[in-house]
């Protein structure tokens, strides 16, 4: 059994009940009764419970690649994490992050985590290993070359490149790059943190509605984030990382289902197939030295308020980890007449 703890934010308006929000939850009206008692907030604030979940399943299928091998490393960028880059001539690219920064000191040797041949760039190395996998190990200066063959926390391939304080891993598996932080990939890894929603807004033209009363059409923005399981040391310290999965969902007031589960964004395995924008709504920002990023996802766009009769409802929001620890939230909204 998971532990649970139930938390709550502040009010967004007044007139929506604790017992719609526990409905939307899925806790029904007993648990409505228990959230009431437990909490001092008043109607209308958005509920929020975290559940830690313990994952069954394989070991570790590889260590880490930096020393010491076989025991957990501060991770300070996720996979999936918005990735957004300013060229020099103005260009702004976004992209999905497709790997894990591992943090370490500048100069700190990093190893191979599997035994194959080797493909080294300038400030990069990737590995084929003798299974057909390729790992990747970006922002290094590379000590191996082209072709030469290298062993499992054995070979140094290089060392951490001045001004990076990380080494990117990326795992490529069956055409794709896939989650190193999954259950039975690059371990051991273990997280007791829980990701959170700390805002939703219903939006038009980038501008926040009231939610008591909506009308027309209108965006649902949920913005989350998690703490990393380890952090790494100033100026990366606590700073937020994406949660693995989005869903979300509208109930009515008396929990009945108007807009069925919708999976937003899951990265547990393998990145999204869709656009970035498709994921990302705009604001989004990401981490930068001593300064924490915002990650505001789109769940619905132009979502047009006819499609619900007028009342109260709210919209549940699910935010899972790669590790399963999972935050259930309702943020509850009107149509208006």
């Amino acid at each position: 059994m998971g532990r649970r703890q139930v938390f709550s934010r502040g009010s967004r308006f007044a007139g929506l009940t604790v017992a719609l929000v526990a409905v939307a939850l899925g806790t029904g009206p007993d648990a409505a009764q228990a959230m009431a008692a437990t909490h001092t907030t008043t109607a209308g604030a958005a509920q929020q419970s975290c559940t830690h979940e313990r994952v069954a399943g394989a070991g570790a299928a590889y260590g880490w690649p930096l020393k010491p091998f076989h025991r957990q490393h501060p991770v300070r960028g996720y996979f999936g994490d918005p990735r957004i880059g300013h060229g020099e001539d103005g260009t702004v690219s976004r992209s999905f992050h497709f790997g894990v920064d591992v943090s370490g000191r500048d100069g700190t040797p990093v190893y191979a985590t599997g035994t194959g041949t080797v493909r080294a760039k300038k400030r990069s190395v990737a590995i084929h290993l003798d299974n057909g996998l390729t790992f990747a190990y970006w922002h290094i200066v590379p000590t191996v070359s082209t072709g030469q063959r290298v062993v499992a926390y054995r070979t140094v391939i290089g060392h951490i490149a001045r001004g990076w304080g990380h080494v990117h891993f990326a795992e490529w598996r069956g055409g794709s790059y896939v989650n190193p932080l999954r259950p039975g990939a690059m371990g051991p890894y273990s997280d007791r943190t829980c990701p959170a929603a700390t805002r939703l807004s219903f939006e038009r033209g980038g501008e926040s509605l009231e939610a008591d009363a909506l009308a027309g059409s209108f965006d649902v923005v949920v913005e989350a984030a998690d703490a990393p399981a380890l952090s790494a040391a100033a100026p990366w310290f606590q700073l937020p990382v994406t949660p693995a999965v989005v869903r979300w969902r509208i109930v009515d007031e008396h929990g009945g289902v108007v807009v069925p589960w919708r999976a937003h964004y899951d990265v547990r395995q393998v990145l999204p197939r869709v656009d970035y924008h498709a994921v990302y709504a705009q604001g989004t920002t990401q981490n930068h030295p001593d300064a924490p990023g915002l990650y505001r996802f789109q769940l619905a766009r132009n979502f047009v308020a006819r499609s619900l009769h007028s009342g109260a409802y709210a919209v549940q929001v699910v935010l899972v980890d790669s590790r399963g620890n999972r935050t259930h939230s309702a943020w509850p909204f009107g149509i208006a007449a």
